[in-house]
């Protein structure tokens, strides 16, 4: 799995060989899974170099291969999606200006994010608090305040999320992350307000056609157009799918 002509993931295979026998004993034997272990932990060593390029490029590979992975297997919260997660979520930090990256603010935040990942939640919703309190991390806000509605969400507090994702969302100014925030309000309305779930929808399609999102955004809609009996909506939800993104990890569901 290592053997794709990358020389950092070749000098670190003795290094990171016992997460993937772990991933291994983990159930996720399968090289097109477990490879996701040390090819994450190879770009978090070019991330503590320094190297923005480098790492940048790493994981437009590791999400590229997990939509690839994804879409050949539909596996449920296993390493995929939590690698894809991981890696969208770099890219989303990667866009920004260099500018708007201070070194400090940017360990700061991937220090908060590696503890979210590891699911220690409390530490890292401190972390995120002594960031957002840092002069430095004024460009880093947006992405901040996404990560610590993640957290509120996995503390069972929908509606703390919902406050720090309504600005994200109706932000006049789009960031990186206003697609997934309004993907996920969307998401916590989707039961309780299916109208309101596709207004957000339809808006981040709209707004933000090329996101990554924008093939789960057409799943969502037909979802919805399903559960109130619109077969015909549905359909053509399905269609533009594999029509419009016929690289995206929808595909075999349409």
């Amino acid at each position: 799995p290592f053997d794709d002509g990358s020389s950092e993931l070749a000098g670190y295979l003795a290094r990171f060989q016992p997460a993937v026998q772990e991933a291994a004993r983990a159930g996720l034997a399968r090289p097109e899974r477990r490879i996701f272990v040390p090819e994450l932990e190879a770009a978090r060593v070019l991330e503590e170099a320094g190297d923005v390029a480098g790492v940048r490029q790493r994981y437009q590979e590791i999400a590229d291969r997990a939509r690839r992975a994804y879409r050949e297997h539909r596996p449920s919260g296993d390493v995929i999606t939590y690698a894809l997660g991981i890696a969208q979520d770099r890219l989303d930090l990667y866009e920004r200006d260099p500018k708007a990256l201070p070194p400090v603010a940017t360990a700061a935040y991937l220090a908060a994010r590696n503890l979210f990942d590891a699911g220690d939640l409390a530490t890292a919703a401190t972390e995120v608090e002594d960031l957002l309190a840092m002069p430095e991390a004024k460009g880093l806000r947006d992405q901040a305040d996404y990560l610590k509605a993640a957290i509120a969400l996995r503390q069972g507090s929908p509606e703390v999320a919902r406050g720090l994702l309504a600005p994200l969302a109706q932000g006049k100014v789009p960031s990186p992350k206003t697609p997934a925030a309004l993907y996920t309000l969307a998401r916590l309305d989707r039961e309780a307000d299916p109208p309101r779930a596709a207004k957000l929808l339809e808006e981040l399609l709209e707004r933000f056609p090329r996101s990554p999102l924008a093939d789960d955004t057409l799943g969502e809609l037909a979802s919805l157009d399903r559960a109130r009996g619109d077969l015909a909506s549905a359909a053509l939800r399905y269609v533009r799918i594999r029509s419009d993104y016929p690289d995206g990890d929808m595909v075999e569901r349409a």
